[in-house]
């Protein structure tokens, strides 16, 4: 004797429509932190890493920004790094990839829900290649790079607890790739990766 099986709207919906990922939550309190990394054993460059969350039309995954301080030649300051797997996102990086890119953004970067008039949000040039995303990524992420940030203030107390949002313009007509990571209160690992550039 078979048996009916229920399913309701919602797990009906779900069944017929394609896959797709779901909000990723940004972590808070005590699970968010800046992780220090050694991506290079014996050298010492160190990154400090936190995870927050990517967004692209309907879909939503988890991202990581890392810091990294270069203390040499032409790459001297502090280097941003957005790492996101964006096969979930279906976004096209091939314009960002590499020396020959047809796009270099601009990113915006806002620090807050929307930035007063008197601080509006910065711009950076932005280029990328896909590479390893550090301890809070597998497979191979594809990684938006840039510099020249103002660090003074991002290292202040006043920036604990901020919300730091980074938008890159799509090649597509249509929304930009948005990143939102929760600035931690805990900013000591940080501190200790970026202050030889300070």
């Amino acid at each position: 004797m078979y048996r009916a099986l229920l399913l309701t709207p919602f797990l009906l919906a779900n069944l017929l429509l394609p896959c797709q990922t779901y909000a990723q939550d940004i972590p808070e309190g005590t699970y968010n932190l800046w992780l220090a990394e050694q991506p290079i054993s014996g050298v010492r460059l160190f990154k400090a890493r936190i995870a927050g969350s990517a967004h692209y039309g309907k879909f939503d995954t988890h991202a990581t920004l890392a810091l990294v301080c270069g203390t040499g030649g032409s790459k001297s300051g502090v280097q941003a790094e957005l790492a996101v797997d964006v096969r979930p996102l279906a976004f096209d990086t091939d314009p960002y990839e590499g020396p020959g890119a047809t796009t270099s953004g601009p990113v915006n970067i806002t620090v807050g829900v929307r930035p007063p008039p008197d601080k509006p949000s910065i711009s950076r040039p932005v280029a990328g290649f896909f590479s390893d995303g550090g301890p809070f990524d597998t497979g191979m992420p594809f990684i938006f790079s840039f510099r020249d940030l103002p660090m003074k203030q991002w290292v202040a107390p006043a920036m604990r607890g901020q919300m730091l949002t980074f938008t890159l313009p799509s090649a597509k007509p249509g929304s930009p790739l948005t990143f939102r990571f929760l600035w931690p209160e805990d900013d000591t690992v940080l501190k200790r990766v970026v202050t030889p550039c300070l």
